[in-house]
């Protein structure tokens, strides 16, 4: 049975670990999609949080229509150093009644 130190309960009384930091590669892969997804993309890059740790990139928040989450989904692939992308992008797509 192992043993956890009660310092390292939350609240709620899960036992939570802090995250590694970033590595520097990590940090540079961020860096660079943040990068390409502004100016080469033309994709508001406001309303996104980029994570990657490992090089597994996930990307979540929020795109104008059905065609900018295309397009960055398919924008990702193949980026250098990117093992895996995960999107949870929510489309805000309004229409006129």
């Amino acid at each position: 049975m192992a043993f956890n130190d009660p310092n390292d309960a939350s609240e709620d009384g899960e036992y939570t670990h802090p995250p590694e930091p970033l590595s520097a590669e990590d940090l540079k892969i961020t860096t660079e999609t943040v990068n390409f997804l502004q100016y080469d993309t033309g994709v508001d890059v406001r309303r996104l949080q980029v994570q990657v740790r490992s090089g597994h990139l996930h990307i979540q928040g929020s795109v104008e229509s059905r065609e900018q989450k295309k397009i960055i989904e398919e924008a990702l692939k193949g980026r250098p150093g990117i093992v895996s992308v995960e999107t949870y992008l929510t489309v805000l797509e309004f229409t006129d009644f």
